[in-house]
């Protein structure tokens, strides 16, 4: 075996043909050398074979073959880095062989270094696959988003003619269709994009061919499958390719079958998309800057900068407000911008700055983990005063001792990253299995080579940390007084106790600002969970509608009545169901999703002093009712509103403040509408959560539902209340509007405090790793002060000795231990007050309901880790206490 791995070692570092001559000489010579070390008394067979190794390849053993003899300097160089390697080897035998005798300190030592290295790794992992890693896409750093939500069609015409900056800008519109004729009606993701979405994003068909320019400019109705709709529809037969497909009332011929491996950023497709159609960007239906459909990327061109794209962008902003005022000039009299982003910033925009807060806790966590190994090293290096003082006084150089001690801190930061891996793995896989299911690219997030790197580097980072201080400590031991029988051990006691209580000072300043950080989290979301929607959620059920036979917006039909009246008809229906209290209809209901459209325009109250952009909802009788939401003043919508002329709305409490303020608004008028439509008053509610509880309140208008709403708009929401128990109500649901409508799609019945919940996983999910996060910390800084308390008792036994010995009784001791541990516990927490006030900052533009004075998070956090300490310091104190004197001074 020796032979073997000799020659595996020539065959890296000895040339091919030097090998070819003298290959079974070297391995005799080699085997001699071996031989001789053995005899010489080396019994380890590693630790043989490395001298022997190194004498052959270090001591000229290729010089020799070559026919040359070896430079004296070139022998120096090499004897010089054979003994350093040699050395090297010696101090990992020995650190090996102190580690094994010691399993309890190395056990404890590597368990925390593996949790420290595998929660900051597993992390990493995740920043570096969602934030830090390039987009899966040709070139994309040149991709760039085109911000503010959806865009219109003739704004994007607009771009393809004047910015000169793009090489190509690319359009989607993300919708949804009915396809009938496949089994059960069923509701499809339909991207409607333009021709060269797919080679911007390097996509080349499975099957058949993808959308082309010819199929815009004709509006064939052609379609692409997506990959996996292909495999989970229709099995993956390559015999769909030519035949139709219905979505609503149209025929679509399949040409194609997307790659596998398409997959476009959320911010452009919003959800999955399981088929592709093409835009047609020149239909009359879409030439009104009124309808925001497409999602816009481009890729820039040449040389050309972003910057000079968003110049570019700026010009036509300028001119677009001159010339589409009601569109381009907010209420405020500001311009509407678009925003040009790189692509991979605005795909992570939501997700970037608490995955880096989730970094910077487990930075925090893996520093105090350093500091307690260095405290443990610290109290061992105690232990090993002696011995250290031995090897000094047999030759052994300070310098030397020192890199002896790192060698042994490396030892243990190295193999705790091995076990950080394995721990990382993990964390990966249940940061996958628990994270929210908007993050994006989460699919890419995993444990690989990237990763091994960052978790060697802050192996060895973490080594130097908590193994430097109980190193130079070591190299500075005084020979003569430590080898005298207990001289200098006070000195030195000291010196250490003051090392191991600024550990314990750090470790509970940041064990601080991390549990505050927590708190605060957690607070947010229980005031989150604690925020009026303005409804009573509980007992109600949303059903989406998709009314009619082909599902576009603003398209000019004639069969509005009919489809109110089937509407109507579900209501009854439904009304008719055991168990249920009430119906409603609306376009959009609360958190019911935010795909479904509403209407927004733009108000002015009588004076024309006041003009504020307003969201306006069409609604059914019994509305507000259904929802469980108050009518604060005036009545309700009725079914004979429809024709009325005066256009009765119902408004929210912020809009009846800030366009009447004390006046009774009922019988008010306003005007919407770049028209000027006027608009009374009916009405008031209160103020109702439509999107996410930490949203601030928008400016509702609520209107009758009339045939030309259903006409423009088929999407509708089901609003229905029960009186209790659900079991079997989504089937009967179902049922009841396939009896009016047979071919109408239900993908779900929604429950509302499900979806409410559901609004709010991505701050339960940090507020939860956080809080796990801090658990870790405090308890490491529980286990450092206990550490020190502990090596302080053990220091002052013979003081507290001499002391019981006097009289003092154990209460009194208990009281100077817990003293000596509680100020070290101020004066952390006083510092890690500093670093949290700090973080609140931050925290409060980020997350919802954190101010910086919020006192009782700072309250609680504080009183936790005292009682914490306490606990931590009474265990060592009760230990003093019931120290023996006499034993104590005959020890001593």
């Amino acid at each position: 075996m020796t032979a073997r791995l000799y020659r595996l070692l020539l065959a890296v570092s000895v040339p091919r043909d030097l090998r070819t001559r003298h290959g079974d000489d070297m391995v005799q010579v080699f085997r001699e050398i071996h031989r001789d070390a053995r005899a010489r008394g080396g019994r380890a067979v590693l630790g043989v074979w490395w001298r022997a190794l190194t004498q052959s390849i270090g001591g000229g053993l290729g010089d020799r073959f070559r026919g040359r003899r070896p430079r004296s300097g070139s022998r120096r160089t090499r004897g010089k880095r054979a003994g350093a390697l040699d050395h090297l080897f010696q101090d990992l035998r020995f650190a090996f062989r102190s580690f094994v005798r010691q399993p309890g300190f190395t056990v404890t030592a590597i368990v925390v270094v593996a949790l420290g290295i595998g929660a900051t790794t597993a992390i990493f992992s995740v920043v570096d696959g969602i934030v830090l890693r390039k987009l899966p896409y040709p070139d994309p750093d040149r991709l760039v988003f085109f911000d503010q939500g959806s865009h219109t069609v003739p704004d994007y015409r607009d771009w393809l003619e004047q910015m000169s900056t793009f090489e190509s800008i690319a359009a989607l519109w993300p919708t949804q269709r009915t396809m009938v004729g496949e089994g059960t009606p069923q509701q499809v993701g339909v991207g409607q994009a333009t021709a060269n979405v797919f080679p911007m994003f390097g996509a080349s068909p499975s099957h058949g061919r993808l959308v082309t320019e010819a199929d815009m400019i004709d509006g064939a109705p052609v379609a692409v499958l997506g990959y996996d709709f292909w495999v989970r529809q229709f099995g993956g037969d390559e015999s769909v390719l030519g035949r139709a497909i219905q979505l609503d009332d149209v025929a679509y011929t399949v040409v194609g079958i997307a790659p596998v491996e398409l997959t476009l950023p959320g911010r452009l497709s919003l959800s999955s998309v399981d088929l592709w159609t093409p835009l047609e960007i020149n239909r009359a239906e879409y030439d009104t800057r009124n309808l925001y459909i497409l999602r816009v990327v481009g890729r820039l061109a040449g040389e050309a900068s972003l910057e000079l794209a968003r110049s570019q962008m700026s010009a036509w902003e300028e001119a677009a407000a001159e010339a589409y005022p009601d569109q381009n000039v907010r209420s405020d009299g500001s311009i509407r911008r678009v925003p040009l982003v790189p692509l991979r910033d605005a795909v992570t925009v939501d997700v970037r700055d608490p995955l880096y807060m989730l970094f910077g806790a487990v930075g925090l966590m893996l520093l105090i983990a350093c500091a307690n190994v260095a405290n443990l090293l610290l109290a061992r290096g105690a232990d090993r005063e002696r011995e250290l003082a031995v090897r000094a006084a047999l030759g052994g150089s300070h310098g030397r001792i020192a890199m002896q001690l790192l060698t042994e801190s490396l030892s243990l930061a190295v193999v705790g990253a091995v076990a950080g891996v394995a721990v990382a793995r993990l964390g990966v896989a249940a940061f996958a299995l628990l994270a929210p299911s908007d993050v994006p690219r989460l699919q890419e997030v995993s444990v690989d080579s990237r990763t091994l790197v960052f978790a060697l580097a802050a192996a060895v980072l973490t080594g130097v940390v908590f193994g430097l201080l109980p190193a130079l400590y070591a190299s500075r031991t005084d020979v003569n007084e430590a080898l005298k029988e207990g001289a200098g051990r006070a000195s030195a006691g000291r010196s250490r106790l003051r090392a191991k209580n600024g550990l314990v000072v750090g470790e509970i300043a940041l064990a601080m600002v991390l549990l505050v950080g927590a708190g605060l989290l957690f607070n947010s979301f229980v005031r989150l969970n604690r925020v009026d929607p303005g409804f009573e959620p509980d007992n109600l059920i949303s059903v989406p509608l998709t009314l009619g036979s082909r599902a576009e917006f603003f398209t000019s039909r004639d069969d509005g009545p009919a489809r109110l009246q089937s509407l109507r008809e579900i209501m009854n229906r439904v009304r008719a169901l055991p168990g249920v209290r009430s119906v409603s209809a609306a376009a959009v209901i609360p958190f019911s999703e935010t795909g479904r459209c509403c209407f927004m325009t733009k108000a002015m109250n009588e004076s024309g002093e006041d003009t504020t952009r307003i969201v306006r909802h069409p609604i059914t009788p019994g509305f507000f009712e259904t929802l469980g939401a108050s009518l604060q003043a005036g009545r309700d919508v009725q079914w004979t509103d429809g024709g009325a002329t005066e256009n009765p709305v119902i408004i929210n409490r912020t809009m009846a403040d800030r366009f009447f303020g004390d006046e009774n608004p009922v019988g008010g008028t306003f005007t919407m509408g770049r028209n000027g439509v006027p608009a009374t008053v009916i009405g008031v509610v209160n103020d109702l959560k439509f999107w996410n509880l930490a949203r601030d309140r928008d400016v509702d208008v609520f209107f009758p539902l009339d045939t030309s709403v259903v006409a423009m708009m088929p999407f509708m929401h089901l609003a229905v209340r029960t009186s209790g128990s659900v079991e079997g109500l989504p089937g009967a649901l179902r049922r009841a509007i396939w009896s009016v409508q047979p071919d109408m799609p239900i993908p779900e019945v929604q429950f509302l405090p499900m979806r409410i919940s559901e609004t709010m996983t991505s701050e339960r999910f940090l507020s939860t790793l956080l809080v796990v996060f801090a658990a870790f910390a405090i308890t490491l800084a529980a286990a450092g002060i206990y550490g020190t308390m502990l090596y302080s008792v053990s220091q002052r036994s013979h003081e507290f000795g001499i002391r019981m010995a006097l009289g003092a009784d154990g209460t009194r001791i208990i009281g100077q231990v817990l003293k000596r541990g509680m100020a070290l516990t101020v004066v952390g927490v006083g510092l890690g007050l500093v670093g949290a006030v700090a973080l609140s900052r931050v925290l409060e533009s980020l997350v919802f309901g954190i101010t910086v004075q919020d006192v009782p998070t700072y309250g609680a956090v504080t009183l936790l880790l005292g009682f914490v300490a306490l606990v931590a310091c009474y265990v060592p104190a009760r230990k003093a206490a019931r120290l023996d004197p006499i034993e104590t001074l005959r020890t001593e």
